[in-house]
């Protein structure tokens, strides 16, 4: 199976006190498709391998908040004033053709979040996007295993009644 493999040189645009890490390519080439393309890095450049499956992105740049898949910006939109009832929101144009892999910011009380318009769609970018968070990992303590009690088995109550002598007449009219 036939992969396709393109080769980007990452570079930094600043666009209003903002850095965008942008990909500018290098070169492009075809390649049958094995499972080591997807371990494929070259320090210092970002690879994009696209098969019929879909796209693998292997970067090793170092940005604060990383997009998924490399996409274009066409505006960032940086919180002016903040009331509890509403947002005023300053809008930047971004006049770059290259795709953006990730942002360099740094999110403060003063603008807690970024919206960017790419074109798959906005995304709104806040502190919890941008700092590392790492799972935390719950290790199992082996408890010592102590007895256990015999849990009593509830079982129906009988009825103490006595049973009713039915005439020999009713009797008689059940056996057929």
């Amino acid at each position: 199976m036939k992969a396709r493999i393109e080769y980007y040189k990452p570079e930094t645009i600043n666009v209003d006190g903002l850095s965008l890490v942008a990909l500018k390519k290098e070169k492009e080439e075809e390649k049958d498709y094995d499972k080591s393309l997807d371990d494929l890095v070259v320090d210092g450049s970002v690879i994009v391998v696209s098969t019929k499956d879909g796209k693998i992105v292997n970067s090793n740049v170092s940005c604060a908040y990383k997009f998924p898949f490399p996409v274009k910006i066409y505006r960032l939109g940086l919180p002016v004033e903040l009331s509890q009832d509403s947002v005023k929101m300053n809008y930047i144009n971004v006049n770059s053709d290259n795709y953006i892999l990730g942002l360099n910011v740094d999110l403060n009380d003063k603008t807690p979040f970024i919206i960017v318009d790419t074109d798959n769609g906005s995304k709104i970018v806040t502190s919890a996007d941008i700092k590392d968070v790492k799972p935390t990992i719950v290790k199992q303590l082996e408890k010592p295993k102590s007895k256990q009690k015999k849990k009593a088995t509830k079982h129906a109550k009988r009825t103490h009644k006595k049973r009713k002598i039915k005439s020999k007449s009713s009797r008689k009219s059940r056996r057929v």
